[in-house]
């Protein structure tokens, strides 16, 4: 999936993602499971925190604690 075709789905992806405001509650948790979600969507070659962090503009340390999480 490339940028356009995400950007498409952001309506959509805000409405699935406000589902899990419940168990999500702490900002910070619930703006890095809006980072990682479009990131597992991505177009990328690979999908490690890496990969994912970088192209979605997060601290790679801090995707990764969120999934130790």
């Amino acid at each position: 999936m490339d940028a356009q075709q995400l950007w498409s789905l952001v309506p959509a992806l805000v409405k699935y993602i406000k589902g899990y405001w419940l168990w999500l509650k702490r900002h910070n948790t619930f703006r890095q499971f809006c980072s990682y979600l479009p990131g597992l969507m991505a177009d990328l070659d690979r999908k490690s925190t890496v990969p994912i962090a970088l192209a979605t503009g997060t601290a790679v340390r801090t995707l990764q604690e969120f999934l130790a999480f």
